[in-house]
């Protein structure tokens, strides 16, 4: 029995694929500096499709910060972050500086919706101790290496309350391409999918009880 619901399982929700999005494929490069004192914000906004999924993980690559962050995800108005936090990471630390990239990735497992803007950032607001940043980022020099967003940042130093405020700086059509990043977002299985497991699975579990009997 268990094999044939495994079976409609995979029936079911094997449709649902992951959008995968990857800017790295090709190398990058990099943009700096990035935290203390005053572009306290990196990001990348994101353009999801019409049926939206979950975001199940999302990576930026950078040098080390002598500085603590948090990963944050919220809606996109076209020119700033909008509404409250969708996702909010604890507090975060990669190490001592040093000039050898790394990818730093985020689980947050939210709920997007469809043909919806979302802004991906990281931030050193809030956790600003004088001591200023040489950070590095992973940036890729090709408008068309993500069509769905851009590269946008924020100069409110530690003052955390304008990222919702004041409109960013963004690279989006100047020139410029977007950081090096990946996304995976999880497709949500369409309703008939789904009911046609729990139809499946009650018609076995019917005919279990059949047989004992």
């Amino acid at each position: 029995m268990f094999k044939y619901l495994l079976c409609l399982s995979f029936l079911a929700f094997g449709s649902a694929h992951a959008v995968v999005i990857d800017t790295t494929t090709g190398g990058y490069s990099s943009v700096s500096p990035f935290g203390e004192p005053t572009t306290a914000t990196y990001g990348q906004t994101i353009t999801t499709d019409s049926s939206g999924g979950y975001l199940d993980s999302f990576s930026f690559f950078m040098t080390g910060l002598n500085e603590d962050f948090k990963a944050y995800v919220y809606k996109w108005d076209g020119f700033k972050a909008a509404g409250n936090a969708l996702y909010e990471s604890g507090t975060t630390s990669i190490g001592n500086p040093g000039n050898t990239f790394r990818e730093v990735t985020f689980n947050p497992n939210i709920l997007l919706s469809g043909s919806s803007q979302y802004v991906l950032f990281f931030s050193t607001s809030g956790f600003h101790d004088g001591q200023e940043n040489i950070n590095r980022w992973g940036y890729v020099n090709d408008e068309n290496a993500y069509i769905g967003g851009s590269f946008v940042y924020d100069r409110s130093g530690n003052y955390f309350s304008q990222l919702t405020s004041n409109t960013w700086d963004s690279h989006g059509n100047d020139g410029w391409g977007d950081l090096a990043f990946k996304v995976q977002i999880i497709a949500v299985p369409e309703p008939s999918l789904i009911s046609t497991l729990f139809f499946g699975m009650a018609v076995l579990l019917i005919s279990v009880r059949r047989k004992h009997k």
